[in-house]
């Protein structure tokens, strides 16, 4: 099923560079067994689009094609090495920073260590969250500066007292029902504050990974696939947030409206009236927000993004079902679960918000995708287990635990789990 996938197909159709080429775009990604071994009983493996060179990739700028290049790995250490390998060929000048999109602070600091590491020197590295990217990204190339003190106006803090300024007048409209029964009870200012964080923080998320819920309901039309029975209030008090701000702040924008209009900007071809960075490099990234991940797409028409991202598995693995879902089709949709493929139960598992991430990449058209993987180095069952995961096998009989194989440990604690673990892992690691 997996070769139907347009991008599969995509890929597919161009030359595999050999080995030597994938080692110059990230050498020592050779594992400890040696090189990688496909076994012939994997799945189709995910496929390496090809290697640009430097100077092919001159030639595609200058000739104004802009990619997504896209690094898939298991290993967090291989794929960093990428990322060194890769910014230190061709750095910026010295007074230009380089772009880094990063989840938190950690992953910036552990990206930074491992470029001094890599070049000798870390400076002018300008990381940032994909959120704080982004509203940065907004505020140049939409270029006005009216709306530039509207990010502050939507935060979660200010928000949350905007839902305590609204409440009071709408709890006794009809469908605010169980919103009045919680506010009758004792201590109702202490109530009212608790309900207003925890409002502005869901809508904070709806303007986030709902965005067509949020534009839905200022417009007054019914959200497609909008699960609100008995919570149609939500609908009416963003609503009437909304309109406040509006009539106080004509021209601020909430996060969903502005993003709304950068992703329209980027597509629509136009020149922009802020410079790009030649090059944007996020690392890590994990689950991205959908809006998130079609900004980053369009950006990638304008300028070259590298994204390099955790993959547990170097097969396509984004069609395959899990026992439970493929039992519920058998029983409500016969058709469709004879087209289901069952998986690796580890990847279906625990890698569901993982796939969901990485699946809209793939599929954008102008990417390229480059292999960054290494076979598992661990003895005994765990590397099994890994080795199962990474050419996404669903194993015939279960994987064995050993007397005395310690590569695998089930740790059971009332409290204080990580002493515990922190015991048991120290005299492990002690070289001897």
């Amino acid at each position: 099923m997996g070769l139907r996938h347009p991008f599969v197909r995509q890929v597919l159709a161009r030359q595999r560079p050999d080995r030597a080429q994938h080692q110059r775009l990230a050498p020592g990604l050779r594992s400890e067994r040696g090189a990688r071994t496909r076994p012939a009983d994997a799945p189709n493996a995910l496929p390496c689009a090809g290697a640009l060179g430097h100077n092919q990739r001159r030639t595609a700028c200058r000739e104004g094609i802009r990619l997504l290049y896209q690094y898939h790995g298991n290993d967090m250490e291989a794929l960093r090495e990428a990322a060194c390998t890769l910014l230190g060929a061709a750095p910026p000048p010295p007074l230009v920073a380089e772009r880094l999109v990063v989840p938190n602070v950690g992953m910036a600091k552990w990206l930074r260590a491992g470029i001094a590491r890599h070049s000798g020197i870390a400076a002018n590295l300008r990381a940032e969250s994909p959120a704080l990217f982004l509203d940065g990204l907004a505020r140049a190339v939409l270029d006005e500066a009216r709306e530039r003190d509207g990010a502050p106006a939507w935060g979660k803090e200010q928000l949350a007292l905007r839902v305590m300024r609204e409440l009071p007048a709408l709890h006794g409209r009809a469908g605010f029902e169980p919103v009045a029964r919680y506010l009758v009870g004792s201590d109702p200012e202490r109530r009212l504050h608790a309900l207003a964080v925890r409002l502005a923080d869901l809508y904070d998320r709806y303007l986030l990974y709902r965005p067509e819920w949020t534009l839905a309901w200022e417009a007054g039309t019914g959200a497609p696939g909008c699960p609100l029975a008995g919570n149609a209030w939500q609908a009416e008090l963003w609503r009437a947030v909304v309109a406040r701000l509006q009539a106080e702040r004509p021209h601020t924008l909430h996060g969903a409206r502005r993003l709304g209009r950068l992703l329209e900007r980027l597509r629509d071809g136009r020149p922009l009236p802020a410079a790009l960075p030649e090059r944007l490099t996020g690392f890590g990234l994990g689950a991205l927000a959908p809006l998130f991940i079609e900004l980053l797409c369009a950006l990638a028409t304008r300028t070259d993004v590298h994204l390099f991202q955790f993959n547990p598995c170097g097969a396509y693995w984004y069609d395959t079902v899990s026992e439970r879902t493929l039992a519920r089709w058998r029983l409500q949709a016969p058709e469709r679960a004879e087209l289901g493929t069952l998986g690796n139960p580890l990847l279906e598992a625990w890698g569901r918000m993982g796939r969901a991430a990485l699946e809209p990449l793939l599929a954008h058209d102008a990417s390229q995708a480059f292999e960054c993987f290494r076979e598992p180095v661990a003895a005994g069952v765990l590397g099994e287990l890994q080795d199962d995961v990474l050419w996404h096998r669903r194993p015939e009989a279960p994987r064995l635990l050993a007397p005395g194989d310690a590569s695998l440990v089930f740790a059971e604690t009332h409290s204080r789990l990580a002493i515990s673990c922190h015991a048991w892992s120290v005299p492990a690691w002690r070289p001897t």
